[in-house]
């Protein structure tokens, strides 16, 4: 019994010495992330003052996540809500032509709540309205994905599925410009147009 107690005990510490470990580690990753010097306010004015120049990409920006599951054993089913897990800036890169960058402005993420953290990079690609997106996850890993935002929109989405038995995951990620507004190129009539000719009466 008390070897049994004992084994316990040291699975016990080694678990959390381990989690330590990971956490410490992540930390030491933010410490030395790359960073900008920009203030929000300077962000935020660099918007204003050439608004009519901005690539669509360029703004702030709010990342949604919505991730469902399935227990394929007893088919269970459910879902994890993560509103405004990051909120962050894009900025043409002034080295790069075609590069633009994303640091970050608040996030609920502990790792990733340092304002001014560098958290995307966006690669225009000769189809205008493509981006090569570089986006660094919770762990610090990078993730390349190709996305597509037309100049007329303010969002997009990415989504991918993995499994870890017995669960299979399916996460569906939005992305939603928050500033500067907007301008929709053809937007939806008030009203619709009042039919033409003569009513054909109905026997």
């Amino acid at each position: 019994m008390k070897q049994g107690v004992w084994f316990l005990i040291v699975i016990l510490v080694v678990f959390l010495t381990g989690c330590a470990a990971a956490n410490q580690h992540l930390m030491d990753k933010q410490a030395t992330w790359p960073m900008t010097s920009m203030a929000k306010e300077e962000m935020m004015d660099y918007f204003k003052n050439n608004a009519e120049t901005l690539d669509p990409i360029e703004g702030v920006w709010v990342e949604s996540e919505t991730i469902r599951w399935v227990n394929v054993t007893t088919g269970l089913r459910g879902a994890y809500e993560h509103p405004r897990s990051y909120v962050f800036a894009v900025i043409r890169d002034p080295n790069e032509e075609n590069v633009f960058n994303g640091y970050i402005l608040e996030s609920v993420i502990e790792q990733w709540n340092k304002m001014g953290m560098k958290k995307v990079v966006f690669h225009k690609m000769a189809a205008g309205t493509i981006y090569e997106m570089h986006w660094f996850r919770g762990d610090f890993t990078k993730k390349i994905k190709n996305i597509t935002l037309p100049p007329n929109k303010g969002v997009f989405s990415d989504s991918s599925n993995w499994a870890e038995h017995p669960y299979n995951y399916e996460s569906n990620t939005v992305y939603l410009k928050q500033y500067p507004t907007v301008i929709i190129d053809d937007p939806m009539p008030k009203k619709l147009p009042e039919p033409k000719g003569t009513p054909v009466p109905v026997e």
